[in-house]
């Protein structure tokens, strides 16, 4: 008799808060952001700003990893475009950078450091949404689609 088992790949995300990693991919994001250390540095960082930060993450996808930061982005109900925003969470450092458009400006909070120094999701996030996202619809005027190859069946032996 065969047996098989599937294991759960997990990524690897050494650090201080590596224990939120089991976010990742999950549309949790509300229990990840009453996380007692996420919410206490959350309270630091953005001040009076925090609710609107979570009013601007109203709608949203899953929770996001990239390079062990978790990424929440969204926006508020019925205003894509105009009230959004992103949060990271480094997961090595117990670290975070947000962002908020509102009224047409885009503000940044960080811990510390430059712009240089955010998170490239970030700095991502800052240069679509500065484009007004019109640029998750169609290509920039200096990036082309190559011709479509289809799908390929390799017949040869």
């Amino acid at each position: 008799m065969l047996c098989l088992t599937m294991a759960r790949a997990e990524p690897v995300c050494p650090g201080q808060w590596s224990r939120l990693v089991v976010y990742a991919g999950s549309y949790d994001a509300d229990r990840l952001l009453h996380d007692p250390a996420v919410a206490a540095a959350l309270t630091a960082l953005l001040g009076s700003e925090l609710p609107h930060l979570r009013r601007n993450l109203d709608v949203r996808g899953a929770v996001d990893l990239r390079s062990c930061e978790l990424v929440i982005a969204g926006n508020a109900p019925h205003a894509g475009g105009e009230e959004n925003a992103i949060l990271s969470i480094n997961l090595y450092r117990g670290t975070l950078a947000a962002a908020i458009l509102s009224g047409g400006q885009i503000t940044i909070y960080r811990e510390s450091g430059d712009y240089a120094s955010l998170p490239i999701g970030i700095k991502d996030w800052v240069a679509v949404a500065a484009a007004g996202f019109e640029y998750r619809l169609k290509p920039p005027p200096n990036a082309v689609l190559a011709p479509s190859q289809g799908t390929r069946l390799l017949q040869k032996r």
